[in-house]
């Protein structure tokens, strides 16, 4: 996110302490809306370090290492404390308010929270599917985390990834914080590359820390989170990862010629975007699109658009935004952030999508209408194109 990236020429180290505190926050807490399905969800936040790899952008830490989220869901009844978590922690929150609203005197994001939080895990857990997610760059898994409580919330565990050095602000357990390494604007094409390199080895390590041997896995991703999916989608050649799910991301390399991949089994994918980025209109995915079609052409696809939306439109800020009701104190200024859809109603279409989408892919649920674009609920989005179902 742009406005993101102008605090991200750098990285550095500094404990929460040092940010936290500088401006007199409104401690008003603003709960966010219980999700729709049937499941609460825990929320785990936890490092993982990856013995085999090197960390590739600090040679005074010898390994790679993540911060992720894991919402875990539960049934409502089988959960007997329910309550509510900070949406993120203090200092993620304050830069978030320094850099992503237009007033000083607004702190939303250190007043959000969490509700429906399942705050002591019951015994009985349920066989659910699992989902990793990985977003743009110069942005944080925390920005994508109301979208990933409502697909957990229809029986799904979703990991969430940071991904240090070219996240924005990753914290780590003990208070440390790693601010992006790359300068702001597009990055280059050898950047993406390098990035997404790494990027498909964190999916992969991440996906054996939380999935069971012979457990299919989906993946999901924002910009060029979305494109690290899809490479690691074609890198998978034993079938792994059976659905992919691009929100709006660009295909760049590492991303192959090759469509969906050359793994002999089916794999799914979907692409849902705004107006100015279509199956039509972007090379990267007409090319995706025509090469499946050659090679693969049996492996299902579909295309969305959400033509009344911009590129962060895929995140939670609409939906935070105007549930804080902050919109109006700068609707120019937000018009210019996100869009003028109203944030709920925004997030419900994106995520009743892809869990249609995941249901299908995932828990073998072959009623699809809004796929099958034979509903018409859902006014603000567009079916693009469908093939191989």
């Amino acid at each position: 996110m742009a406005s993101l990236a102008l605090r991200a020429a750098f990285f550095i180290f500094f404990v929460p302490s040092l940010v936290v505190g500088q401006t007199s926050l409104n401690t008003t807490a603003i709960p966010l809306p219980v999700p729709e399905g049937p499941y609460t969800s825990t929320i785990t936040v936890s490092e993982l370090t990856d013995t085999s790899r090197a960390n590739p952008f600090n040679g005074s830490s010898p390994y790679r290492q993540l911060v992720v989220s894991y919402y875990e869901p539960y049934l409502r009844e089988d959960c007997a404390n329910i309550g509510e978590i900070d949406y993120m922690p203090a200092a993620v929150a304050e830069w978030f308010n320094e850099n992503d609203l237009p007033s000083p005197d607004l702190t939303t994001f250190s007043q959000l929270k969490f509700s429906d939080i399942c705050l002591k895990a019951p015994t009985t857990k349920p066989d659910t599917p699992l989902l990793i997610w990985t977003g743009g760059l110069y942005t944080s898994r925390f920005q994508y985390g109301a979208i990933a409580q409502a697909i957990s919330s229809w029986g799904y565990r979703v990991v969430t990834i940071d991904h240090p050095y070219d996240a924005a602000a990753v914290e780590f357990p003990d208070g440390t914080i790693i601010c992006s390494a790359y300068a702001s604007g597009a990055p280059t094409d050898a950047t993406s590359a390098y990035l997404q390199s790494i990027r498909v080895k964190d999916i992969e390590f991440v996906t054996g820390v939380f999935s069971e041997t012979s457990e299919v896995v989906g993946l999901y991703g924002h910009s060029l989170g979305a494109s690290s999916q899809t490479a690691a989608l074609q890198a998978d050649i034993i079938g792994k990862y059976v659905a992919g799910c691009n929100l709006d991301g660009k295909l760049k390399p590492p991303v192959r010629p090759i469509g969906l991949g050359n793994s002999s089994e089916i794999k799914k994918s979907y692409i849902f975007a705004h107006a100015n980025r279509t199956i039509a209109s972007d090379p990267s995915w007409t090319a995706f699109w025509n090469t499946t079609d050659l090679l693969t052409p049996n492996n299902p696809r579909v295309s969305l658009e959400l033509p009344k939306t911009i590129h962060n439109s895929f995140t939670d800020l609409p939906f935070v935004i105007d549930v804080a009701g902050v919109r109006s104190v700068n609707e120019s200024y937000f018009e210019t952030l996100i869009d003028t859809i109203y944030g709920p109603r925004e997030i419900h279409d994106i995520t009743s999508y892809v869990r249609e989408f995941f249901d299908w892919t995932l828990k073998g649920i072959e009623t699809h209408p809004l796929l099958d674009a034979s509903k018409s609920s859902f006014p603000d989005v567009l079916f693009v194109r469908k093939a191989g179902y």
